[in-house]
């Protein structure tokens, strides 16, 4: 049995279309388009804002903690694949633990996510839960390191990229019911991210930050 959902976000310098589907609890699959408005410092690639489009394709499974009640204990994996102002791809996995609604698992919470997640309609359960999370991803084109259309004396070359980096993250969420469907959203994180520069030791470090999320749902 296949549901299916399409979302449309807008804010200042973003515009997203998110369309998906999942069959029998426990398969996910999304496409999403995605317009940006990047803006550079003199200090990055080039100067101003540019217009960036991303289309990417995922897809999850649920490998445990299948079901449409109450669950404690969730593990899911996804692969990615993002053309645009990205190209790249990644496999990554999910685990959540504490108090969980079953159904509430297709959440990719990592930095390069395309932040898409479906809301069961079935039921809609109180959660509190520890969330974590890996994703290994492989790149041939980034245009924040690698410059779009302008030229300036920071854009990199292909082979002073890395091609694989690791990210992780790992926090806390919250989902509050209000009526039927609606719910509010809350989450803390740290996110963290392998090296992305493959040109000097002095330029190469993982770097970390902190997401705070929150969020109405209808």
């Amino acid at each position: 049995m296949y549901s299916h959902y399409l979302s449309i976000g807008v804010s200042p310098f973003r515009g997203m279309l998110n369309y998906g589907s999942f069959e029998n609890d426990h398969l996910h699959y999304n496409w999403s388009l995605i317009a940006d408005l990047i803006f550079y410092s003199q200090r990055k690639i080039s100067e101003g804002g540019e217009p960036t489009l991303l289309v990417s394709g995922k897809k999850d499974w649920l490998l445990i903690g299948r079901g449409n009640t109450r669950r404690y204990f969730q593990l899911s994996t996804n692969a990615e694949l993002r053309l645009g102002y990205y190209v790249s791809s990644g496999v990554g996995f999910n685990a959540r633990f504490g108090l969980l609604d079953g159904l509430n698992w297709g959440v990719n919470h990592l930095p390069i996510a395309n932040g898409t997640n479906f809301v069961a309609a079935k039921k809609n359960l109180f959660e509190l839960f520890i969330l974590g999370g890996m994703k290994g991803n492989g790149w041939l084109y980034n245009a924040l390191l690698m410059g779009q259309f302008k030229d300036g004396p920071y854009q990199l070359s292909l082979s002073q990229i890395r091609k694989g980096t690791l990210d992780w993250n790992l926090g806390i969420g919250t989902k509050i019911p209000l009526c039927n469907t609606r719910a509010l959203r809350a989450s803390v994180m740290v996110v963290g991210r392998s090296p992305e520069l493959n040109t000097v030791k002095e330029f190469e470090w993982w770097h970390s930050w902190t997401s705070f999320q929150l969020y109405y749902e209808w």
